[in-house]
């Protein structure tokens, strides 16, 4: 069942393209064979009819006794066995070639009576308790005989009709089953540059819209696909790269402006003893350092996504870890909040970008954890969801948490979490662990911690032993 909010999974469209033609495939075999069969009985029905014409003439050559005799020797037909009745006036038998065919006429007295009055009958007769092919014709010239009676039997149709099916239906299947195999081996191949392509388009991300679909050298829909894709690409990375650089040069620009804002405010504040004057210009100050922390994430943010962080170097994310926590442990022993540090670990990394992201987390952290609570860094090894190796890099608290259907959501600029976890800011500080991380090519989940807050995981390849 799927329930709202969810999209039903359909089958592949190579398993779906197998499935129509095995079944049309089926469908028009089922015809074909239908027509086969109908066609076999006329057919053995029309050799029957004309055997037991060949055999009439020979049987009334030698009435008043009925005979058995062998179409094939009085006809071009195939080998076919004639028995006979000769029937007197009154439509009883008076002889027959079987014994079978003495107790009782193959014809009713309507039929005897139609065949007196000089219609022959051909046609079908069950009257002796197995199906059979009649003929009957009106004698005349021979003593005690007025009807004369020539029969085959239909048990050679049935049994060939039965052969026919016994054949048919087991080839029938095999034929489908080949067929299925066949047309999911070639929609498979037909349709693989289309999963490399989405492979590969699911692999872009937003940190890199440089890369490019490859496409075949055939000029066919697919290529064409992959054209247009590409194209788009082009596109989106030019939109993308335009908002970077706007975002990029904005806030570079404004960090003079506000450097020099804050230097008069400063300037003013010193010169002037009015309380209101100074309460005012205080609070200008502090708006104007919020604005000047909020150019300096948008800039960190933009010189992430367009990966030009610093230099990288040899990382150790213990020392980077204790760091950061001493930085916070005046205002966790304040709060009475218990900062921890397990595991240990060096990567390859912008240590400054890494720094501020490891930031961000513990400051999101001890605005929402409670006093008393604790908060725990993690450096501990992971795996991929196809075995490769990974390094755990763990912020987790015992606050409130977020709701799971918030948590992807965080991640993205000036996004704001439940209540219970919302304490003022700009709602970059995620974002930029996540622009940061993505820069070092990792990628940042958030899931519920063991104490119920909220647990960010930053994971990134693990380096190397020569690493």
């Amino acid at each position: 069942m799927t329930g709202p909010g969810r999209t039903r999974r359909g089958l592949p469209i190579s398993l779906r393209l197998t499935l129509v033609f095995t079944v049309l495939l089926l469908g028009s075999l089922a015809i074909v064979a239908t027509v086969a069969y109908l066609q076999l009985g006329r057919d053995l029905r029309t050799s029957l009819d004309s055997a037991v014409l060949a055999g009439t003439d020979e049987v009334e050559s030698r009435l008043p006794q009925a005979t058995r005799v062998d179409a094939r020797t009085t006809g071009d037909v195939a080998s076919t066995v004639v028995d006979s009745q000769a029937l007197d006036a009154r439509g009883r038998v008076r002889s027959a070639s079987t014994p079978a065919l003495e107790g009782r006429s193959l014809l009713t007295d309507e039929q005897f009576r139609d065949v007196v009055a000089g219609s022959p009958r051909f046609g079908d007769s069950d009257r002796t308790g197995d199906p059979m092919r009649v003929h009957a014709v009106r004698v005349q010239g021979v003593p005690g005989v007025r009807v004369l009676v020539v029969a085959t039997e239909l048990d050679q149709v049935e049994e060939s009709r039965e052969a026919y099916l016994s054949l048919v239906f087991p080839l029938g299947l095999m034929a489908a089953c080949l067929a299925g195999v066949s047309g999911w081996l070639v929609s498979r191949r037909a349709l693989r540059p289309v999963a490399r392509m989405t492979s590969e388009a699911a692999d872009i991300g937003a940190g890199d819209l440089t890369r490019r679909l490859a496409i075949g050298g055939t000029e066919d829909e697919l290529s064409r696909l992959g054209v247009t894709l590409n194209a788009m690409l082009e596109r989106l990375h030019d939109a993308v790269r335009r908002e970077r650089d706007f975002t990029a040069d904005a806030s570079h620009e404004l960090r003079t402006p506000l450097a020099i804002l804050r230097a008069e405010l400063e300037m003013t504040l010193q010169r002037t003893d009015d309380p209101e004057s100074r309460a005012s210009l205080t609070s200008a100050l502090e708006e104007c350092e919020r604005l000047r922390g909020l150019t300096e994430d948008l800039l960190l943010i933009a010189r992430a996504e367009g990966t030009r962080l610093d230099t990288r170097a040899p990382t150790d994310l213990g020392d980077l870890t204790d760091t950061v926590l001493f930085r916070f442990r005046a205002l966790a022993e304040q709060k009475g909040v218990t900062l921890t540090r397990r595991g240990d670990a060096v990567i390859d990394a912008d240590p400054r970008a890494l720094e501020r992201a490891l930031s961000n987390l513990v400051d999101n952290a001890m605005r929402h954890t409670q006093p008393g609570g604790h908060i725990e860094v993690t450096i501990e090894p992971g795996a991929g969801l196809s075995g490769s190796p990974l390094l755990l890099w763990r912020v987790a608290d015992d606050g409130p948490g977020v709701r799971a259907e918030d948590r992807e959501r965080l991640l993205q600029r000036f996004a704001r979490a439940d209540p219970a976890r919302t304490t003022g800011g700009a709602g970059l500080g995620l974002a930029i662990v996540e622009a940061v991380t993505r820069s070092h090519g990792g990628t940042v989940s958030l899931d519920r911690s063991p104490g119920g807050g909220l647990r960010a995981t930053l994971a990134f390849t693990a380096p190397t032993e020569e690493g």
